[in-house]
């Protein structure tokens, strides 16, 4: 029934009736759909709207104006963003629906063409092509928050027509007025209700009365703990945190078989390794190191994303959503990454008064902070301060109530002044809402770090002093304090990092940067040529020079692979140098992303691909194959032929001929990524092409296990039997599972539900697989969760691409081997039907193993009665 209402409201929006085809307004009843009265203008439709209960006014058969409901964002195109308006400043932004589909109608304006919505805490204008109205009913699935184990969730609505929630935010402790059992709404993230229709009144009267904390709005520490601050935890413990995940090594190659954008090896980051450079950007350009952290984690899905791997990328910059792959800035280093993100991104930009990017200088949402201009996703604040409390809470939580923060509600300019109260320092103009950190008190202000860089550190651009970029600010401006008996001075120390004959990445040859007293220093290594940096010696107590080991050379110790197609990233698996030290020493190095460069991927072109490491170089040869463009062209061609044929029917000649080269191609070159449709159904097409030719036996087994993609994968030899056809033979065993699988499952916050090994046989003999399966078995449990099933590859541990049915769960593997069947909690419910795999769990061919087992133990019985036999006759001869 839900669905049904839900189809008839979308389909209403879109009916074009033959009043509509006029230029007239037409009022026309929400729920039955009944025509009330045309007008000529939209203001004579608004002024008897008022009059008429649950009416709304449609044009040219869409709905543009009705009492209260939901504004659902337009998103064919998830590339394609749409424009807004903010209502109190005027200023131009952007949003995506993609991200969240959502938010509150508010109003019209007078010409019928605006709608004022309200979506992440900001009152925006969208014209009536981008949205549809909804009106409310309590049979809408819409974002809401609750409340688990004490802490908030965020449950967000990506795709309208769906039953599913497309993100779960987890956002620490929740406010004390929030309870568990409830879903509660709220467009603003501040203020929470249980009716739609007060939620809706409420916010149209720019009023909070009747708000469940309608005297204590929620404002998330992380996401308003301004970058102008000092994260409590040292380099060392940030790289602790990510070996706990089992994350211990950069990416050498790059395996999406889900098309998400992120890498399917979960033990391998581009973070890894690299999690000083977030603190000594910190001590530099006065950015916080742990909020870049969660940033660059929320962007590259914890260093997982294609643009970490092909373009060291990590926070994504300049990634915009009309094409994020060929618009993203590359880096030679994921180091240069995070120091030009502090840098140019934060300290010059995002920090930056002057800058229109300027809305202060945390993450905020769509009202005001990073996330006005930063990013198309309306929550992606919400996701990034969710990383932030993720980090604290696993680091012992000394971070979230570290800082005492003065909330101002700022639409007018906000003055700062200098330590005499009398003179005006600085003036904060037009953002709606600001954040400060408070580190003193005195008089009628606080003192408060300041975002704009009134005073740098050293003459590099962009470098901060957070002693002297401070000012007070007058307590009558502030609207509310967040940690109030924290308000305490920092003590700070400077550190001087000298080169020693090197220089570092800027071209200097020191460094000076600011630490809280008691912290790690560390800084950024410098380069020296024919050498690599090995540690800083301490000259006193905040002095320190480079030390360095020196190379004599380096050579390819084995090569990666030297052939790849156009635009497709390096695999630089296997691939490693020898570095040999002047001392004699020898240390093997596997290559990683930072360590290639020289090379272009868009040419067909014999090249070679310079290797760097402590400024000695080696290279090895690369061909970008067109051939291999030319192949992967062809079997997207037959693949497309394929799809088009009926399984159901007898395959012709031509048929045969597509599915043959095919298969040669798939089997001889290699396999392109393909969904779990196109894997089952062209499945189905050699099924019916081989089925006279092969039989299959999958054992019965507890978990109804049944799998597609079989006769795909199949690469039959001559047939070791001089009678019958060959016999695969599949068969799932429950065992305990390799340790390092089920650790990183844990590690990364995974329930272990099975442990279980999959193993192909043809005539009795293991063989291996080269192209994609798709394995589908039973759900343990009906519970809400996310389910995910995990594999090895060799020491990596990579998630497999899995689906989620109302009782089965389907997954996609490159070959068989040891599987983990893993869980988290979600709000989904999975009700829809899994389609039928091509084999399923059925007995339709002569088992060579049961076969050959019996016959061997009945030769055995047989030998043994013969020896009896021959025995027994010996006997009575003598």
């Amino acid at each position: 029934m839900k669905k049904l209402w839900l189809v008839c409201m979308l389909v209403m929006n879109c009916l074009v009736s033959a009043e509509a085809e006029s230029e007239q307004y037409h009022l026309i009843h929400l729920f039955d759909e009944s025509f009330i009265a045309s007008y000529d203008t939209y203001e004579q439709a608004s002024a008897a709207l008022s009059s008429n209960e649950d009416a709304g006014i449609f044009y040219r058969g869409k709905r543009i104006a009705l009492d209260s409901g939901i504004v659902v964002l337009n998103h064919d195109n998830c590339t394609v963003n749409i424009d807004t308006i903010y209502e109190k400043t005027d200023e131009n932004g952007y949003v995506n629906g993609c991200y969240g589909n959502d938010g509150l109608y508010l109003r019209t304006n007078s010409t019928g063409k605006w709608i004022l919505m309200l979506m992440s805490g900001a009152r925006m204008w969208v014209h009536r092509d981008d949205v549809t109205l909804v009106p409310y009913s309590e049979d809408l699935m819409l974002s809401s928050y609750f409340v688990s184990d004490d802490r908030l969730f965020h449950q967000i609505k990506t795709r309208w027509k769906s039953d599913e929630y497309g993100s779960l935010v987890d956002l620490g402790s929740a406010p004390v007025e929030l309870k568990e059992g409830t879903n509660y709404l709220s467009y603003d993230g501040h203020y929470f209700y249980h009716d739609f229709s007060l939620l809706s009144l409420d916010m149209k009267n720019e009023i909070h009365d009747h708000a469940v904390n309608a005297g204590n709005p929620y404002y998330n520490y992380f996401m308003y703990l301004p970058h102008r601050s000092m994260s409590q935890y040292d380099a060392s413990e940030l790289n602790d945190y990510f070996e706990s995940l089992c994350m211990t090594s950069s990416l050498n190659r790059y395996d999406d078989q889900n098309s998400d954008s992120i890498n399917d090896v979960l033990t391998r980051s581009q973070l890894a390794g690299a999690l000083d450079s977030f603190v000594y950007a910190q001590a530099e350009f006065g950015s916080n190191a742990l909020l870049m952290l969660a940033l660059s984690m929320n962007e590259s899905a914890s260093g997982r994303s294609s643009l970490a791997y092909r373009r060291n990328n990590l926070f994504g910059h300049s990634a915009f959503d009309s094409d994020v792959e060929g618009n993203a800035k590359r880096y030679l280093s994921v180091e240069n990454s995070v120091l030009s993100h502090a840098k140019n991104y934060i300290s010059l930009s995002y920090a930056n008064p002057e800058k229109f990017t300027y809305h202060g200088s945390f993450f905020g949402n769509k009202n005001s902070g990073m996330n006005v201009s930063y990013a198309s996703d309306p929550y992606w604040s919400e996701k990034a301060a969710s990383y932030a409390f993720q980090l604290d809470d696993a680091l012992g939580n000394k971070e979230s109530h570290h800082y005492a923060l003065a909330i101002v509600e700022n639409e007018m300019n906000l003055l700062i002044f200098d330590e005499s109260l009398d003179e005006v320092l600085c003036k904060v103009e037009s953002i709606p809402l600001m954040s400060f950190v408070v580190l003193d008190e005195k008089e009628d202000y606080y003192l408060v770090q300041l975002d704009e860089n009134l005073f740098s550190l050293t003459t590099q651009r962009g470098s901060y002093d957070f002693t002297k970029n401070v000012g007070y600010l007058r307590k009558e401006d502030v609207d509310r304090l967040i940690n109030p008996d924290k308000i305490a001075k920092k003590e700070v120390v400077n550190a001087v990092f000298k080169a020693s004959g090197g220089v570092f990445k800027d071209g200097t040859d020191e460094k000076v940067l600011q630490f809280e007293k008691g912290r790690e220093l560390v800084c950024e290594a410098p380069v020296q040529q024919n050498a690599v940096f090995e540690k800083w010696n301490q000259i006193s107590e905040t002095v320190f020079e480079a030390q360095y080991r020196y190379i004599d050379s380096i050579r390819m110790h084995t090569l990666p692979d030297q052939v790849t197609e156009l635009n497709v990233p390096l695999d630089l698996s296997g691939g490693s140098i020898e570095v040999l030290y002047e001392n004699g020493d020898r240390e093997i190095i596997e290559l990683t992303t930072s360590m290639v460069f020289g090379y272009s991927l868009a040419e067909a072109i014999e090249q070679q691909v310079s290797v760097s490491y402590g400024g000695a170089s080696t290279f090895y040869p690369l061909r970008v194959s067109l051939e291999k463009d030319e192949q992967r062209r062809r079997m997207n061609e037959l693949i497309e032929l394929a799809l088009q044929m009926n399984g159901n029917d007898e395959l012709n000649e031509d048929d045969v001929h597509v599915l043959s080269e095919l298969k040669m191609l798939f089997h001889n070159e290699f396999t392109p990524v393909l969904t779990m449709k196109q894997i089952m159904n062209l499945d189905r097409l050699y099924h019916s092409m081989m089925k006279d030719d092969v039989s299959v036996i999958v054992e019965k087994n507890d978990v109804n296990l049944s799998l597609s993609g079989l006769y795909l994968s199949t690469q039959l030899k001559e047939n070791r039997f001089p009678f019958g056809k060959p016999v695969i033979k599949i068969k799932l065993k429950h065992q305990i599972a390799a340790e390092h699988l089920k650790q990183t499952a844990i590690a990364q916050g995974w329930k272990v539900e099975d442990e279980f090994v999959i193993d192909f046989k043809v005539n009795g003999h293991s063989e291996l697989w080269e192209t994609p399966l798709l394995f589908t078995m039973d759900r343990p449990d009906q519970n809400l969760k996310e389910w995910a099933v995990l594999t090895s590859d060799e020491a990596d541990v990579v998630q497999c691409h899995t689906a989620v049915y109302q009782d089965r769960i389907r997954f996609k593997a490159l070959k068989p081997g040891s599987f983990v069947l893993v869980s988290k909690p979600s709000v989904n419910v999975y009700d829809h039907a899994a389609s039928e795999d091509v084999t399923l769990a059925i007995d339709n061919g002569f088992d060579y193993d049961a076969f050959f087992k019996i016959a061997g133990l009945s030769l055995i019985a047989v030998l043994c009665s013969l020896i009896g036999w021959i025995l027994a006759l010996k006997k009575r001869l003598k």
